[in-house]
């Protein structure tokens, strides 16, 4: 949900790709960027002009820069792989787990949608 919030495609999420930095949430992408001292002082400036109307081009032009900063500080790919690593554990999991094949193959189907969502 975190990458969704940020860099996922409103058409097909049906939320804002800037929701999670207008709204100042401390995601994990944000936890990760945060060694970046211009993300924290972007994040800062948002929070100070996201309730002014006459500032929304400002807005959406620092939300861009955040985009950006975001993904060359490496944040972006360390969710991913960590999304991804967890998914792989998860589906080992399932596959050691005492289960019915039916119970594995649905459980595996929701992991891969949940791992993998882009909605």
């Amino acid at each position: 949900d975190d990458l969704l919030g940020v860099f996922g495609d409103p058409n097909v999420t049906g939320k804002s790709d800037n929701s999670d930095l207008v709204q100042g949430k401390f995601t994990a992408l944000i936890v990760e960027a945060s060694s970046d001292p211009n993300v924290t002082r972007e994040l800062a400036q948002l929070r100070k002009i996201r309730s002014d109307a006459n500032a929304r081009a400002d807005v959406d032009a620092l939300i861009a820069t955040l985009r950006e900063r975001i993904t060359r500080s490496g944040a972006r790919s360390r969710v991913e792989a960590r999304i991804a690593k967890r998914h792989d554990e998860a589906a080992l999991a399932i596959e050691n787990a005492e289960l019915t094949d039916k119970g594995k193959e649905l459980l595996l189907g929701a992991a891969a949608v949940i791992g993998g969502r882009n909605q």
